[in-house]
């Protein structure tokens, strides 16, 4: 667990799928994502979670892990790295449900989780994309001392169209 003023950052239950499945599956925050799909139900949801358990059994060895976002014990959002211990970095990725937006609770939880690779694993880097565009989510990592190392341009396919992407990090030294 990983706390903040307004944030508790914990493991994702089986019985967040609900709230996950009610958040994650509006359209906006898919728009912004690059893998979730859209319609997300229910069942995506539990078989997401069904994966963490496995993640955190060996985050030591992999620095891959995911935390629910939870603000007075209402899930709002999920926060998690993709790491590559072996190379001293990970990737971060985050969703806020859209209730949420605008509130600083992307960069709390983000600020939270960098200093948590940084201090506890000894990351050297951190890194992110964010698709061109997503103006809120690029502050969000430049709140967390990311700075943008390129553009890289039709990165990805989204609703049938390339987009091009922001690929952000940061070096601890």
């Amino acid at each position: 667990m990983l706390t903040t003023p307004r944030l508790l950052l914990s493991a994702m239950e089986p019985t967040d799928a609900p709230a996950v499945a009610s958040l994650a599956g509006d359209k906006r925050v898919h728009d912004m994502t690059l893998l979730i799909p859209h319609p997300y139900d229910v069942r995506h949801a539990s078989e997401w979670i069904a994966t963490h358990a496995t993640q955190w059994s060996r985050w030591k060895q992999d620095w891959s892990m995911n935390w629910a976002i939870r603000r007075e014990g209402t899930l709002i959002g999920a926060i998690g790295l993709v790491g590559a211990a072996h190379h001293k970095r990970a990737e971060l990725g985050y969703w806020i449900g859209v209730p949420f937006w605008d509130q600083g609770f992307a960069s709390e939880a983000a600020i939270a989780v960098v200093a948590f690779a940084r201090d506890l694993l000894k990351a050297k880097r951190i890194e992110a994309g964010v698709f061109v565009g997503n103006e809120a989510s690029r502050r969000v990592l430049q709140k967390c001392g990311l700075r943008e190392e390129c553009i890289r341009r039709a990165r990805y396919i989204k609703n049938d169209a390339h987009v091009d992407e922001h690929f952000m990090a940061v070096v601890f030294e």
